[in-house]
């Protein structure tokens, strides 16, 4: 909503998020500041979201895509390790 509104502000530019400095993006900003922004803003960030993701896949080295001894269900941190995703957008945060 903040970009919709013409606010010039992305986590992933200012603070240098993850590894998006790698990428070439632009951050889709409204001029009307309507709901009609915010539906295209919408639009235009998976547009963008879809070029990275093209990126990042032409960069992947060639190898298996998983480890076979890798366990994905019941996945448990170490004693000590905590896990928690960082970016998910129209969901609840959780702590742990």
């Amino acid at each position: 909503m903040l970009r919709a509104s013409g606010v010039n502000y992305d986590i992933r530019k200012v603070d240098g998020y993850g590894i998006y400095n790698r990428f070439k993006f632009r951050v889709p900003l409204g001029e009307h500041f309507d709901v009609y922004d915010r539906f295209m803003i919408r639009m235009l960030e998976m547009r963008e979201s879809f070029g990275i993701i093209d990126q990042a896949l032409k960069h992947i080295p060639g190898g298996p895509v998983m480890d076979p001894k890798a366990k994905i269900r019941g996945f448990r941190p170490k004693p000590g390790e905590a896990y928690g995703a960082l970016k998910r957008p129209r969901a609840n945060w959780v702590s742990i």
